[in-house]
């Protein structure tokens, strides 16, 4: 994961969207397309930059990733973060609070 490719995919997507959706159908320089006809050439475009800018620019520290990893346990190729959760005991002592929650709630 890197926080510059999250960055500037965002960035890209509002503008790239912004001329596939309007600007460039208005002057008919594209169709109008459909909705499944957008996301797929958005989603395209936006890797055009991403890619690059995940591959030229270093990945986050592993302490960023791991607290990330912890918080939200995403799913994809985690792989290394998460063996490193693990190898810090981060992911059992979650595990040991979710089950404590479960408990409470069902005293209630």
């Amino acid at each position: 994961f890197n926080g510059w490719a999250y960055l500037s995919s965002w960035i890209a997507n509002l503008g790239i969207c912004w001329l596939v959706v309007w600007v460039l159908p208005a002057f008919g320089l594209i169709p109008p397309l459909k909705d499944f006809q957008q996301f797929w050439l958005l989603m395209a475009l936006v890797a055009c930059v991403y890619l690059p800018v995940a591959l030229l620019t270093r990945p986050d520290d592993m302490d960023r990733l791991v607290r990330i990893y912890v918080q939200t346990r995403p799913i994809g190729f985690w792989g290394p973060v998460r063996k490193e959760a693990e190898r810090r005991g981060l992911l059992a002592r979650v595990h040991e609070i979710e089950l404590r929650a479960e408990k409470e709630i069902g005293k209630e």
